[in-house]
C-alpha cells in the first residue's frame, strides 16, 4: 500500500463491501457479516480497536479466496485490502 488510510474510512468501505459480498455469498461463509456486526457493536473502538480489527480481518481473509497482495504486507490497512480483494472488491467495487 502506498500510504496510510484513515481507519474510519477503512471501516466504511468494509461495511459497504461486506453487505454486497454477503448478498452474493462471498463473505467467507458469514465471516464478513459477523465482522460487520462487531463493527456495529463498537468492538473496534477504543485503545485496542485497531489491533482487534486487524486480527478479525486476518481471520476473515483466511476464509476468503486468496488475493493478489504482496507478501509481507502487514498492518490494518493491508489486512483490510486483503479482505476487500477476497470479497471481490476489484471486480464489483463497493
Amino acid at each position: 500500500l502506498a500510504g496510510q488510510v484513515d481507519v474510519e474510512d477503512v471501516k466504511l468501505a468494509l461495511g459497504l463491501r461486506i453487505q454486497h459480498a454477503a448478498r452474493e455469498g462471498r463473505d467467507g461463509g458469514g465471516a464478513g457479516w459477523q465482522l460487520m456486526q462487531e463493527m456495529a457493536a463498537c468492538k473496534y473502538e477504543g485503545a485496542d480497536g485497531i489491533a482487534l480489527l486487524q486480527q478479525d480481518l486476518e481471520a476473515l481473509s483466511a476464509a476468503l479466496p486468496p488475493g493478489d497482495m504482496p507478501a509481507g504486507s502487514d498492518g490494518v490497512e493491508a489486512a483490510a485490502a486483503r479482505a476487500l480483494v477476497g470479497m471481490g472488491f476489484l471486480d464489483g467495487g463497493l
